[in-house]
C-alpha cells in the first residue's frame, strides 16, 4: 500500500493554500451574486473533472466514485439562484493515473464544505436551496474522505504513475484557479452591489 494522499498532499500544498486565499479575496459570501460566482466556479471545475467519475478504471479503483460526482448539484444550486450553467475547460490529459489527482483534488474541497455550508446559511442558502453541492455525504464528511484515502492509497500505482497522479492534481488546481478568476471577473460593479 503506498501513501498517494501524502504524496499527493505534499506536492500540492502551496497551490491549495493560494487557491484558497485567492477565492476568500474574493469574498464569495459578500453577496448572492458573488455567491452565485462561487457556485458557478464549483460547478465548472466538477463538470471539468466528470470524465474522471465516469471512468471504467478509476471507478475500479475507487468504489463508488460515479456517486461522489457533484456536478449535478451544482446544477440544481445555480438554478435556484437563478444563474445559468459554467463552462467546464477541456482537460488536456484523462488518462486514470492523471484522474487519480483530479478526483483527490475534487473530494478534499468537499472537506471545507462544512465550513461553507455555514457561511452560505448566512445568505439563506442551505442544503436543500442553494448549497446542495456543499451537504455532507450522508455518512459524513470525515468518513467520506477516509474512505477515498485508502481507496487513493491502496491504487497499485508505479512512480511514473504518481508522477502523473501529482500532474492531475497540479492541473486540476490550476484550472481551479482560472475558473476562479474567470467566474468572479464576470460580475459587474452593479450586480456586486455596493461594497462593505
Amino acid at each position: 500500500m503506498s501513501d498517494l494522499r501524502g504524496m499527493l498532499r505534499e506536492a500540492t500544498s502551496t497551490r491549495h493554500e493560494a487557491l484558497d486565499l485567492r477565492v476568500l479575496a474574493h469574498r464569495p459570501f459578500g453577496t448572492r451574486a458573488r455567491y452565485a460566482a462561487l457556485v458557478r466556479a464549483h460547478h465548472a471545475l466538477f463538470a471539468t473533472a466528470a470524465p474522471f467519475y465516469c471512468n471504467a478504471t478509476l471507478r475500479g479503483w475507487i468504489p463508488g466514485l460515479s456517486v461522489r460526482d457533484r456536478t449535478a448539484l451544482a446544477a440544481q444550486d445555480l438554478d435556484h439562484l437563478g444563474a445559468g450553467p459554467a463552462t467546464p475547460l477541456a482537460l488536456e490529459n484523462s488518462d486514470p493515473e492523471c484522474g487519480l489527482g483530479w478526483v483527490y483534488v475534487i473530494e478534499g474541497s468537499k472537506m471545507g464544505g462544512a465550513v461553507l455550508a455555514r457561511q452560505a446559511q448566512q445568505i439563506g442558502m442551505t442544503g436543500q436551496h442553494g448549497a446542495r453541492h456543499l451537504a455532507p455525504a450522508a455518512e459524513g464528511a470525515a468518513l467520506h474522505w477516509r474512505t477515498l484515502v485508502e481507496a487513493l492509497n491502496a491504487v497499485p500505482i508505479t512512480e511514473d504513475g504518481v508522477s502523473r497522479a501529482i500532474g492531475g492534481a497540479m492541473a486540476a488546481f490550476a484550472a481551479a484557479s482560472l475558473i476562479v478568476e474567470r467566474e468572479f471577473a464576470a460580475i459587474s460593479a452593479a450586480q456586486d452591489g455596493p461594497q462593505e
